[in-house]
């Protein structure tokens, strides 16, 4: 796909000289071309960020001996509109994992949940800092939502304004950052929050310890309720 780099390789039995084509025309070292040799028997042609004008057929041929060569052919995807209109730090980061396969998150978020009435929301705000001075029960449409950032070197995690989170954002990676959503707990509410899961969340179920923790509604909470969880 474009922007995604491409290497070709080939190890040769004896140290010689080679060339590299592509369609029959040499390829010579560039800031698009990396051209390196091991030994004068390993080489490499990397094409850093390769467009749809770098479809073709590249090869590899000893200086010396003519009739000792090897080819292969480059077919190079467009890159989807949806990618294009991406921002640059996230368009780097897809064809980063695009390249590898994997990409490292950085952003979470952490679903609080639980049964009404056992202190999800004081939880949050003792995590945050803030206050538990006049907490009410979250009603089943509001969700709060508390954001904070975490330093990956320190561990230590840095508490913003909303503003400020927004501004700072996906700058760098020395940051991860985490949102904590707190869910109303009154069972009529279980069916809505389905839109707002994710199988790539964190869930932080808060129990009141002095019940029966055993209580079937709990399990019922955690492999029922939540059963048809979505992916993002």
């Amino acid at each position: 796909m474009e922007g995604v780099e491409v290497s070709f390789e080939c190890e040769a039995e004896k140290p010689d000289p080679v060339v590299w084509f592509k369609d029959n025309n040499e390829v010579l070292p560039s800031s698009e071309f990396i051209i390196n040799t091991l030994n004068n028997t390993f080489h490499k042609l990397t094409i850093v960020q390769p467009n749809l004008a770098d479809k073709g057929k590249y090869g590899i041929q000893c200086i010396k001996k003519k009739d000792i060569s090897s080819c292969a052919d480059l077919d190079v995807k467009e890159m989807p509109d949806a990618v294009k209109q991406m921002s640059q730090h996230d368009r780097n980061m897809f064809l980063k994992a695009a390249k590898s396969g994997t990409a490292a998150r950085y952003y979470i978020r952490v679903m609080i949940v639980g049964k009404s009435g056992v202190g999800k929301t004081c939880l949050l705000r003792r995590l945050m800092n803030e206050n538990i001075d006049n907490v009410k029960s979250t009603d089943g449409i509001n969700i709060e939502v508390k954001k904070c950032k975490i330093n990956l070197q320190t561990q230590k995690w840095v508490f913003t304004s909303d503003e400020e989170f927004s501004k700072a954002a996906y700058q760098n990676e020395q940051y991860a950052d985490c949102g904590f959503w707190d869910f109303a707990g009154q069972k009529e509410f279980y069916a809505t929050h389905q839109t707002f899961l994710s199988t790539n969340a964190i869930y932080l179920l808060v129990v009141d310890m002095s019940k029966d923790f055993a209580s079937k509604s709990h399990q019922d909470m955690i492999e029922h309720e939540f059963d048809k969880v979505g992916g993002n």
